[in-house]
């Protein structure tokens, strides 16, 4: 192979305008051929890439390497003490900008330590309930490196609390359960945070989930179809983002499974996966216990976690449901070829009315001590749902109303035929 041998970086830097159609530049950006082969939780390699990469001629930045060190620099996320909803709303989810909340996640659980002493007392269901034993996901590896994840075995949660330290499953368990299945205890141990204290925020809250294991899990690389505010309770945590607009650098449209890129983000092959080399508007965030990060839809991010115990709780959250395929008619994401044209094109057009839309009304209170355990909605129908806007948001019709009138001098589908345009 040509690149084996010779140096040719300009083959590897193609530029892509902000206004080059992605339908456009798709074909000479297909993967290029290598001869490693990545599996869901780990990746075959040539024998001699140890040597290939030592050779000065081949260090291409990052070639091989972890997601993050392909790029010039990685700044921080932004890092800030805010408990205002109106002014979260204002400058990060409408914006769709992450944020890291210093001390949210302490706030929320009242600053009590999480201690598996304390987790044991609440494994169980409530006696309401029965008193039997929560069941939870967990899965059997804790390394994630493409493709679907798993394997995933049901496993009550005192079970997993008894066993995930012990040496033999230093690798193993790594727990994914919902904290809003009824009689489950824990839930009521987590306030709902102060910045989705507005109604047009906690009432799109869909689920809220506890992710706990032992330490050093690393996620692949995903999106979120939803908002996520990120609970850090203890242990750490580093979490590198990358914007929507990267999307088709990112290769998912030769993924199977929507929302995740192919490239495997612990060694990153640039010989396969050259634009990656080119992604722009990266950010990391780093969590330490009692922290929060805010991971806008959309947002590419791959999780890693320290060696210690580590949980998180997530709340996650849609203020925007619906918006679009009512403001749009029947031109909808859906009916588009490449998921990442999709992805890029949500993003800016929603980016440019939520940001022309003006604040949420924000005014109604919260009853003292809403928990997570009363937060969930079953997606698909709006069955069960604890809120009141379903299957369309109080953001949704503020936003509508406002357009409706020609807030922003500009209507819905004034915004559609600019923004159709775009990518």
């Amino acid at each position: 192979m040509l690149h084996r041998v010779f140096c040719l970086p300009f083959l590897l830097s193609p530029v892509i305008g902000d206004q080059t159609r992605y339908r456009d530049v798709l074909p000479s950006f297909r993967p290029a051929k290598t001869q490693r082969e990545c599996h869901v939780h780990k990746c075959e390699r040539w024998p001699s890439d140890e040597t290939f990469t030592a050779r000065k001629c081949h260090r291409r930045k990052g070639h091989l390497e972890r997601m993050g060190s392909q790029q010039k620099s990685m700044p921080n996320v932004p890092r800030v003490t805010m408990s205002d909803p109106r002014v979260f709303y204002e400058k990060h989810v409408a914006a769709a900008e992450p944020v890291v909340l210093a001390g949210a996640a302490a706030a929320a659980t009242g600053g009590v330590a999480w201690t598996d002493d304390f987790l044991s007392r609440r494994c169980h269901l409530d006696d309401a309930h029965g008193g039997g034993p929560w069941l939870a996901n967990v899965e059997m590896s804790k390394v994630v490196v493409n493709s679907t994840r798993g394997p995933r075995e049901p496993i009550n949660f005192c079970t997993f609390l008894r066993d995930y330290l012990k040496p033999e499953f230093k690798d193993k368990m790594y727990l994914i359960a919902p904290l809003t299945d009824p009689g489950v205890q824990l839930g009521k141990h987590v306030e709902m945070p102060a910045v989705l204290q507005c109604p047009e925020m906690h009432e799109s809250v869909h689920e809220t989930r506890l992710w706990m294991s032992s330490g050093n899990t690393t996620s692949e690389l995903h999106i979120d179809t939803k908002d996520n505010l990120m609970l850090q309770v203890f242990g750490t945590k580093s979490i590198y983002l990358f914007p929507p607009s990267q999307s088709h650098k990112m290769y998912m449209d030769y993924h199977v499974r929507y929302g995740e890129s192919p490239v495997n983000p612990e060694r990153v092959d640039l010989d396969k996966w050259p634009m990656f080399a080119q992604l722009e508007g990266g950010m990391v965030a780093h969590l330490r216990g009692g922290d929060a990060l805010f991971i806008p839809e959309g947002w590419w991010h791959q999780i890693r976690t320290g060696p210690e115990r580590n949980a998180a709780v997530t709340w996650e959250f849609e203020p925007y449901e619906g918006l679009f395929p009512n403001s749009f008619g029947q031109d909808t994401f859906e009916q588009e070829r490449l998921w990442s044209r999709q992805v890029r094109r949500k993003y800016a057009m929603t980016k440019r009315l939520t940001t022309r839309g003006g604040p949420i009304a924000c005014n109604e209170t919260l009853p003292a001590r809403t928990t997570a355990d009363t937060y969930k909605c079953r997606q698909s129908t709006g069955e069960f749902c604890t809120f009141r806007c379903i299957p369309h948001s109080c953001a949704t019709h503020q936003l509508l109303r406002r357009a409706k009138y020609g807030y922003g001098n500009e209507t819905p589908h004034e915004l559609y035929e600019l923004l159709s345009t775009f990518l």
